[in-house]
């Protein structure tokens, strides 16, 4: 629950779940205390750089023993994949007393990988740690930002390509836009070591896009093209979703597209 009043903001997590054995829990300063001033930051003075009076009107309110309060003997080491979809929670309920600011959800995780084994030729160990970027979500004013880290990353860049290269012995082939990413919802398990890889073989790394805001049949079709040039939405979800159909030329058929978004308002 998030209120105002007599010149404060409080974001009350008495609510959240107890902590867990596996490692996704956070102590209170890096989970309750982090996530509230991250969310408060993007939402109030998201332009200004940080210092202590964005937070002294801020009051976080969270019991002992959640899982963004977890005791000091709790495992932390997933805490990243938790706090930024609490970020995302936060800013819902913020954005229904001001939905002019709100922000629809990111993509919500660092989505870690780890590759490790041993180096070729010396037999040396290694491993090597990697967060995948994803898309951002919309605002009542524009669209996310190009695919970035999580929330909670601030301004982290990717490491470079040939850094990864020159140290491990992989080659990273390309990076690229996943079109319809936002279409999905299948859960894949995998546990730390399933996966054994060998020389030639091919490793798919992909993320999830952000969230949109309002309904996507009422995107103008103008900006759903350049989505579908750009990548980001394909000619068969700009149709199904989106109610905008494309011609062949890469041009908005538009009175086939009138056509689509007058069946579903029948």
């Amino acid at each position: 629950a998030v209120s105002a009043g007599n010149g404060r903001l409080t974001v009350d997590l008495s609510g959240l779940g107890p902590q867990m054995p596996g490692p996704s829990n956070a102590g209170r300063n890096g989970g309750a205390v982090a996530a509230a001033r991250i969310a408060a930051k993007y939402l109030l003075t998201p332009e200004e750089p940080v210092n202590q009076g964005d937070f002294d009107r801020l009051e976080v309110v969270a019991p002992d023993g959640t899982f963004l309060t977890a005791s000091a003997d709790a495992p932390i080491g997933g805490s990243g994949n938790t706090i930024p979809t609490v970020v995302d929670t936060i800013l819902r309920a913020m954005g229904e007393a001001l939905p002019e600011r709100a922000r629809a959800a990111h993509h919500g995780t660092y989505g870690v990988h780890t590759l490790f084994g041993r180096q070729p030729g010396n037999g040396e160990l290694y491993a090597h740690l990697d967060t995948a970027t994803g898309g951002w979500g919309a605002s009542a004013e524009e669209d996310g930002a190009f695919p970035l880290r999580s929330n909670a990353h601030g301004d982290v860049p990717d490491i470079p390509v040939e850094m990864q290269e020159a140290l491990y012995p992989f080659r990273l082939v390309r990076k690229t836009l996943r079109a319809d990413s936002g279409a999905g919802g299948s859960v894949e398990r995998m546990w730390k070591g399933a996966c054994d890889l060998r020389p030639g073989d091919r490793l798919r790394i992909v993320s999830g896009g952000g969230g949109g805001y309002g309904p996507p049949e009422e995107r103008e079709p103008d900006r759903v093209l350049q989505d579908v040039v750009q990548g980001y939405v394909s000619r068969e979800q700009a149709r199904a979703v989106y109610r905008v159909a494309i011609a062949g030329d890469l041009s908005v058929d538009e009175a086939a597209t009138r056509a689509l978004r007058d069946q579903r308002d029948r």
